[in-house]
């Protein structure tokens, strides 16, 4: 299946996409909001374990941070509140 264009994460189950979201968080460190940041992403990590609606905003939200470039990655977590 051809990916979908944009989509880095197009068709991967949380395996596959689990290391491409550990790079993004790392290439936010030393930003203003790492910590907080790192602490919702485990909690995202943690979350999609469950099932139902929470399951599939914890792999949106995964997804959607892989597919940010460095520069949106660091400006966005250098403007991160936590729960945000």
């Amino acid at each position: 299946m051809k990916p979908y264009i944009g989509d880095v994460t197009y068709n991967m189950q949380y395996k596959q996409f689990s290391k491409i979201l550990s790079k993004k968080v790392q290439e936010a460190k030393g930003c203003k909001g790492y910590e907080e940041f790192k602490e919702d992403v485990a909690l995202l990590r943690k979350t999609r374990k469950n099932c139902g609606r929470p399951t599939i905003m914890a792999n949106f939200w995964m997804k959607s941070i892989c597919n940010m470039s460095k520069s949106e990655i660091i400006k966005y977590v250098d403007n991160y509140k936590k729960g945000c």
